[in-house]
């Protein structure tokens, strides 16, 4: 290249009015990167031929990067000047794309249109813009131009399906499914059935419907045709939702009508394998093998099956009889001996290959394979005869001898290399790599070689590497010679001697510039290295020959290595002018120096100027965006990276990069959009997974990971062979459904909508996560197991039940998947999860009980029956918990014997809620007695009890007992009694979720009330209330203090019940009404009891009974509270001012008592108490006067001037509080006054 630039530039100085030589030192200049000299001399050019458009072209590519106006007006020009239809359409889409990037559309529109222009038939060239438009994503506009170009195609049937498709896929894109579905049906009337689109045109059907979650309805659609397309369209349909039966059937209708598509039998194969029937599998591939034959792919996929389900004999057989119907097909023979090797049949091998050389006598590498397969199996003489036939085969003689020296060399075999090399060196001495192969055979040591001999072959080698300095200009290759020539005479203890020699050479009077490259290799070879004589005499070198480029390269890297990246710097600079076609990677060398030095400034202009020079090198955009951003310039950062995208869209890591920076302006959209280009883009796994998964931790926090979905699915459906795919798809369904999972075990809008999400996720998921289901990968079957079996397709348990059946899975990972499949298994599959039930492992055991019991019918019921009378407590409590769950009467006898007789808490709880959805009022009697068990047990009856009331039941036991229970010391019991009472809680049948723990666990759930429930009816319910209250009331110690506690107010009711009447500010206002009207009535029946305990010998029974009873507005209260001011019990005292209110006042000696409190207590708190009690009671006002100017304590003194105010009078006294040294008493003081 230097030499054309040194040539051309001779010719444009020679002519000033040479056109060519301009242009083409113009192209050899943008080669080198020197786009400014460039741009000079094409701008000359075009003054030298105003008439010709190449010059202003050449300019325009120039200027697009940077100056986009100046170049489309070169276009422009160039356009007025073009003849020729296939260099202006070039023109024309390049203009049109600058215009796009302006966001130009009409000029673009403009452009396009004058492409199109004369097209005549041509619809690619009619619907350019369109594309071009959907490409940058500028949906809107895009269908609109299509819609415009169908205009000008009505009446022509034959071009309207393929633009009717892109207009779908736009529509699609655009977020228009339905818009997309009806263009596409337009588009299937118009294409014939044998098209070649319509094929296409059904894949984005399936994607618009996919999309609109409306596969099921795409089904129903395509049931009703018949052509191959549609039939094999049904059975992906179908397999892509789960019905497996279904898809098969599809697909073996569809190759009914075309036995030879072999994509169809490869997804018959993989339905198969997803299902783990292994026999069918190999039976299709059979069938596969018989259609494809000449696809080794097949057969050697077909024998690795068989050798992996132990029918070695049959694989060994399959691959024989291939071999032999298949003598002359190089391909099969190849895979034949691979996978002979990989079973170890060295013999098998070596006749496949054999058979190679036979069919392929040309090809060295089946010698060569060949001759390894024998070596392998001992037979050292028949390899290298083998080998040697590459002499016959190889018609160019040098190459023959050189291949078989290499394979000899690899082999240790180095006499022979050597003799083969010299040969092809005698053939072709100007050879280079024969040459050297040559000089590194004689290099090599041989076994028993004597000192004498090997000094020969030394220096024979030091001839011949120094003949490749002769040969070569490749500063790579010299520099090895010269470092294997000096490594030499250092290997035999020479090199001083050399050194001498060398330097005297070079020290003399006319310098040998060659002695001093080698004394400056050697230089680094002794030991220690002396660096500095190294670099003197390397700055010698470059004194004496100034544009030596090698030796400035070596001088930059020794500087590198000492760590003066200052100097080396200097040298680089000298570099870029002794070597300008290289200048922009020594620019990125300097920059990268300079960056390590923090001399920023410095590296972001040594960076910007190799770009300059190669304004179309995406790494050197790439470097020097590195650069800005480690000086924290983000923008011009972003600009470079995405300029090297824009040039080399493969450059994936500087995605990354620029995602990391959007990120961290908070700009996650952006950020997301690379991540996603990455996913459609990259060939690499690891990165699409890198990608994949920081875009779903972007829309994990958006709450968008549906948009993702969008982008995944299609992937992993249409890339097979890719997996990394679908396993990202099935990371997202992990995180999209764990969400939805917790939401749906609750209640309500949030739990009814979480289903409904489930129910759909399921719908789109089911195939990749069967996928996942059979994947070796643990964490996928993990994910696969712990989704499926909440999305509610039935057609997920058949997989996961043979997951949950195989022996060879972890019994985790085994119970998992059997829960997952009872989820959803229809009650055709009884009999499989009765034979688990039964089975020997426990958790199995357990979780088949339950499936049994979630899944009911008839055989389910038989089994259930069996198993509510033996096995496990487990066992026998998700057994009667489905006997009760299917209503099933026969049962109800077994229910009643395990409620009374079970030594199981849980099997008890379980009969009993069992027993509540029988309804029978005959067992009420049993109920009664095990809501007196306690625990998990009472719930259950207590809630059985309120479900046979629902169901019409009124028998008073019940009432007693629910009464007895709403005062019972078990929180939880109390709250299932009063649902009991309401006659609400436990009545969906439909709430029967996964197990997440043991069986107890899993009653108390379902036993779990929902606290939205309506208000009771409380009249009915008086008595026995009011009854049950007064024996709490009776009682011992613990059920007193239960009993105040349920009793406590409610709202602005006198006495509460209880979560019987928790909520009942939210009640409708008749209801509240009605309620308070009841709770009054039985406080006051209840005040007696209340003034009793207020008198009881437990200061904690007395403290709550005073509370209570202040509330109610009868005599006792009265009473009750002015005994309680002379309570030994302070928490009894502190409870009786607390309580004191303003229609107490009438009490005889209340008031008095309270003073004396404020004014002599021992206790300051008790006395604030006091204070504020006068305050509330409206009396008192000379005790509070007294209070506040006397009391030691602020605290009190500030209760005494707020109660004072609400007293009204003691004027002076507030007056006087104003001066009082504390900040809170003169303020209380001040706002007493304010409101006197």
């Amino acid at each position: 290249m230097d030499a054309l630039v040194q040539t051309l530039t001779r010719e444009a100085e020679a002519d000033e009015e040479a056109y060519a030589p301009r242009m083409l030192l113009g192209h050899a200049y943008k080669a080198q990167g020197r786009n400014a000299e460039a741009r000079t001399l094409y701008a000359r050019a075009a003054e030298l031929r105003p008439r010709e458009p190449a010059p202003l072209v050449a300019m325009a590519r120039i200027d697009r990067a940077d100056r986009p106006a100046e170049a489309r007006a070169l276009y422009d020009r160039a356009l007025e000047r073009v003849r020729d239809d296939q260099r202006t359409r070039e023109l024309l889409r390049e203009a049109a794309e600058i215009a796009l990037e302006q966001d130009d559309f009409d000029g673009a529109r403009a452009y396009y249109d004058r492409l199109a222009r004369g097209a005549g038939t041509s619809l690619y060239l009619r619907t350019e813009y369109a594309r071009a438009l959907a490409e940058r994503n500028a949906h809107e506009r895009a269908i609109a131009e299509y819609e415009r170009v169908l205009r000008g195609l009505r009446g022509d049937n034959r071009v309207l399906g393929p633009v009717l498709k892109d207009l779908a896929q736009v529509q699609l894109d655009a977020g228009r499914a339905d818009a997309a579905i009806e263009t596409l049906d337009r588009a299937l009337r118009v294409v014939g059935r044998s098209s070649g689109v319509r094929r296409e045109i059904y894949d984005v059907l399936v994607e618009a419907f996919r999309r609109s979650d409306r596969l099921p309805d795409l089904v129903e659609r395509l049931e009703r045709e018949r052509g191959f397309d549609s039939v094999e369209l049904l059975g992906r349909v179908h397999d892509e939702l789960g019905n497996e039966d279904e898809a098969l059937d599809a697909y073996r209708r569809a190759l009914r009508l075309n036995r030879r598509h072999i994509d169809t039998r490869v997804r018959i194969i993989r339905l198969l394998s997803r299902s783990g029937r292994i026999d069918d599998v190999i039976e299709e591939y059979r069938q596969l093998v018989r259609v494809a034959p000449r696809e080794p792919r097949f057969v050697v996929e077909l024998a690795q099956l068989l050798m992996q389900t132990g029918r070695g004999d049959e694989a060994r057989r399959l691959a024989a009889a291939v071999s032999r119907r298949h003598r002359n097909d190089a391909s099969v023979h190849q895979a034949l001996a691979e996978l002979y090797t990989e079973w170890g049949e060295d013999e098998l091998a070596t006749r496949e290959i054999a058979l190679l050389v036979r069919i392929d006598p040309r090809d060295p590498g089946h010698l060569i394979a060949l001759g390894e397969q024998q070596l392998a199996e001992g037979d050292a003489r028949a390899a290298e005869a083998t080998w040697r036939r590459i002499l016959q085969v190889e018609s160019d003689r040098g190459r023959a001898h050189a291949t078989l020296a290499a394979v000899f060399a690899d082999h240790d075999m180095l006499s022979d290399a050597e003799e083969q090399y010299r040969q092809a060196v005698q053939v072709d001495e100007d050879r280079v790599e024969y040459v050297r192969g040559l000089a590194n055979v004689l290099e090599r040591p041989r076994r028993g070689e004597p000192a004498s001999a090997r000094q020969r072959r030394d220096e024979e080698a030091v001839r011949w590497w120094s003949k490749v300095l002769e040969m070569t200009e490749d500063r790579a290759a010299r520099r090895e010679a010269r470092q294997r020539i000096v490594g030499i005479w250092s290997r035999r203890g020479e090199l001083g001697a050399k050194m001498r020699e060398w330097r005297v050479a070079f020290t003399r009077g006319e310098p040998d510039v060659d002695a001093g490259r080698f004394l400056a290799e050697a230089y680094l070879r002794q030991r220690p290295r002396d660096v500095a004589q190294d670099e003197a005499t390397l700055r010698r070198v470059v004194e004496l020959e100034p544009g030596d480029v090698e030796s400035l390269l070596a001088l930059e890297r020794v500087h590198t290595a000492r760590g003066d990246l200052a100097g080396a710097i200097e040298v680089l600079r000298k570099l870029v002018e002794a070597d300008p076609r290289r200048a922009p990677r020594y620019l990125q060398r300097m920059a990268e120096h300079a960056h390590a030095l923090y001399r920023d400034d410095e590296a972001v202009e040594y960076a910007a100027a190799a770009v300059a020079r190669t304004p179309d090198d995406a790494e050197g955009h790439r470097r020097l965006g590195d650069l800005y951003r480690a000086r924290q310039d983000m923008d011009r950062a972003i600009a470079s990276y995405r300029r090297a995208i824009e040039l080399n869209e493969r450059l994936f890591p500087t995605y990354f990069d620029l995602a990391e920076i959007h990120l961290a302006r908070s700009e996650p959209a952006e950020a997301d959009a690379l991540y996603r280009a990455v996913l459609r883009l990259s060939p690499d796994d690891d990165l699409v997974a890198r990608a994949g998964r920081a875009s779903m931790q972007i829309h994990l926090g958006r709450g968008t990971l549906q948009e993702l979905e969008s982008d995944l699915l299609p992937l992993a459906l249409g890339h097979a062979r890719r997996p990394i795919f679908r396993r990202l798809l099935v990371e997202l369904y992990d995180s999209l459904a764990t969400t939805w999972i917790q939401q749906a075990r609750g209640h309500g809008e949030e739990a009814e909508a979480a289903r409904e999400e489930l129910a759909r996720l399921g719908t789109r998921a089911i195939k990749p996560l069967l996928e996942a289901l059979a994947d070796s990968d643990p964490t996928q079957q993990r994910i696969a197991i712990d989704v499926l079996g909440h999305l509610g397709n039935e057609n997920a348990a058949g997989p996961l039940l043979a997951a949950a059946e195989s022996q060879e899975a972890p019994l985790e990972l085994r119970a998992r998947a059997l829960s997952g499949a009872g989820a959803v298994a229809p009650s055709s599959m009884a009999p499989r999860f009765a034979a688990l039930a039964a089975g020997p492992e426990r958790r199995l055991r357990d979780v088949a009980a339950w499936s049994l019991a979630r899944m009911g019918g008839a055989r389910a019921l038989a089994a259930l029956r069996d198993l509510a009378g033996q096995g496990d407590p487990a066992v026998r409590a998700y057994a009667a918990l489905g006997l009760g769950r299917a209503e099933d009467r026969r049962s109800l006898d077994r229910l009643e014997q395990l409620l009374r007789e079970d030594r199981s808490p849980q099997v008890r709880a379980a009969a009993a809620w069992a027993i509540g959805r029988l309804g029978d009022e005959a067992q009420v009697p049993a109920l009664v007695t095990a809501l007196r068990a306690g625990g998990v047990v009472s719930r259950a009856a207590a809630l059985a009890i309120g479900a046979i009331g629902r169901r019409g039941g009124e028998d008073p036991r019940a009432l007693q007992a629910l009464g007895e229970a709403l005062f019972d010391a078990d929180p939880a019991l109390r709250t299932a009694a009063a649902a009991a009472l309401r006659r609400s809680g436990g009545e969906s049948v439909e709430r029967f979720p996964v197990p997440r723990g043991g069986a107890l666990a899993y009653v108390s759930e379902l036993l779990e009330v929902d606290g939205a429930a309506g208000p009771p009816e409380l009249a009915p319910l008086r008595p026995v209330l009011e009854e049950a209250a007064r024996d709490a009331l009776h009682g011992p110690v613990e059920r007193v203090l239960t009993a105040l506690a349920v009793l406590a107010p409610t709202g602005d009711a006198a006495l509460g019940l209880g979560p019987l009447t928790s909520g009942m500010a939210a009640w409708p206002e008749e209801a509240r009404v009605a309620a308070r009207r009841e709770l009054g009535a039985l406080s006051a029946a209840l005040a007696p009891e209340l003034r009793e305990v207020a008198g009881h010998p437990e200061p904690r029974a007395r403290e709550r009974a005073v509370a209570l009873l202040a509330h109610i507005e009868v005599a006792e209260a009265g009473e009750a509270l002015r005994a309680a001011l002379d309570d030994d019990a302070p928490r009894v005292l502190r409870a009786a001012l607390q309580a004191l209110a303003g229609r107490h006042a009438e009490v005889e000696g209340l008031v008095e008592r309270v003073g004396e409190i404020a004014r002599t207590h021992a206790d300051w708190s008790t006395r604030l108490h006091a204070a504020e009690a006068l305050g509330r009671l409206g009396r008192g006002r000379e005790t509070l006067v007294e209070v506040l100017a006397e009391d030691r304590y602020a605290f009190v003194r500030e209760a005494a001037a707020r109660a004072l105010g609400r007293v009204g009078g003691g004027e002076e006294a507030l007056r006087g509080a104003l001066e009082d040294p504390e900040p809170r008493v003169r303020t209380a003081a001040q706002a007493a006054l304010g409101h006197e």
